[in-house]
């Protein structure tokens, strides 16, 4: 295979995968799609056992929330096509459940497993640099835990070596992704994707929050939480003012600017039935907030530190995302937002807002085959 330049703007494992399964059994269109129904299978198990094992939820909570996050229409719908995505996000559960057993146990083989997945993460979804980070993070934190223990070194150099491949390609291509897909916009830093994750991280934080699965102290006037509503302010604040989150339905004669590259998903068509305050939507003023009091409740446990690792390493990674689209920010979001409320501990009221979810998920699918949404 010649991996110096393809038509694709993503790293080439899925390609590789589905090139030997179509040499080593059938290129049939359905064989290949059948094995990408597989993965989302493997994917749906991935999750359970990661919620059941490592974060201790009951097995009921720890199917919803797997259920949750693969009928996503962001993970549900590519399910049957051939779309890397689903192979990415499964080697990326993988590397983060390794990473809190390694945290938990402190087994060399595990953080070894972790640097391992999350290589081939990042070689299949080029975005997924952010495992790099957790891992490294859980090493630190096991090693804080453990002082006497001298595996921090180590870890880092698995680190090191799960990056490697990823750098090869990039001094293969020139850049990030194959010379075919180099626009100038790939080298723009902003802040509207931050915002729009965090956004994603408001909306399916709401439910929560409304039915109380939170401290309910979060909000009322004492010193403490003043500070607290004055970081969701100032937060929110720089957040909407930098990152003026629109809809760009066309992109038209804009040159490859990043502010005009063509947005969709469901939360951006949501948006167009608000008012524009400026550029952004009024929803976006509203869940952005939202997303902000959702971290505020984050648990101080292996959850909590495993939500807000990923909350702030793949909205660091995402200032230079081009895209907009929201099927890139929903299941990191999805996945912030379960690690939160399950860490917790509402159960009943977990379950309740999951079982909407999945609820709503199966509407949306049934009804975007009957009338598909423009």
């Amino acid at each position: 295979m010649d991996l110096s330049d393809y038509p694709s703007a993503t790293t080439p494992l899925y390609h590789v995968v589905s090139a030997m399964i179509g040499k080593l059994v059938s290129s049939d269109i359905r064989v290949l799609r059948a094995a990408n129904v597989l993965i989302s299978y493997a994917s749906a198990v991935a999750i359970f056992a990661l919620f059941q094992r490592e974060i201790m939820t009951g097995w009921l909570t720890s199917l919803l929330v797997a259920l949750t996050m693969v009928l996503s229409p962001y993970v549900f719908g590519v399910s049957f096509l051939l779309m890397t995505d689903n192979l990415a996000m499964l080697f990326a559960i993988g590397a983060i459940w390794c990473a809190m057993r390694y945290l938990r146990t402190g087994q060399w083989d595990m953080v070894a497993l972790a640097a391992l997945l999350a290589c081939c993460a990042i070689v299949t979804r080029q975005f997924y640099l952010w495992l790099l980070i957790i891992i490294l993070v859980a090493s630190v934190a096991r090693k804080l835990e453990w002082p006497t223990e001298r595996a921090l070194s180590g870890a880092l150099v698995l680190i090191l070596l799960a990056l490697a491949p990823f750098v090869v390609l990039c001094v293969l291509w020139g850049g990030l992704t194959p010379p075919q897909f180099q626009f100038h916009a790939a080298s723009t830093l902003r802040i509207a994707p931050p915002a729009f994750f965090t956004a994603s991280l408001g909306m399916y934080s709401a439910p929560f929050l409304v039915l109380g699965a939170y401290k309910a102290s979060t909000l009322s006037l004492q010193t403490r939480n003043v500070a607290r509503m004055a970081v969701v302010v100032l937060t929110s604040a720089v957040l909407l003012w930098f990152g003026q989150l629109h809809y760009v339905r066309e992109a038209v004669d804009c040159n490859a600017a990043a502010t005009c590259f063509v947005t969709d998903g469901y939360l951006w068509r949501l948006s167009q039935l608000f008012p524009n305050i400026g550029q952004t939507s009024l929803l976006f003023y509203v869940l952005v907030p939202l997303g902000i009091i959702a971290l505020l409740c984050v648990p101080r446990n292996k959850a909590g530190l495993f939500a807000i690792t990923t909350y702030m390493s793949f909205g660091f990674f995402s200032i230079g995302q081009v895209s907009l689209f929201q099927k890139y920010y929903d299941v990191p979001a999805l996945l912030v937002v379960c690690l939160i409320f399950t860490g917790i501990r509402s159960d009943r009221t977990v379950q309740a807002v999951l079982s909407l979810y999945c609820v709503s998920f199966v509407a949306y699918a049934v009804i975007r085959q009957i009338t598909p949404l423009s």
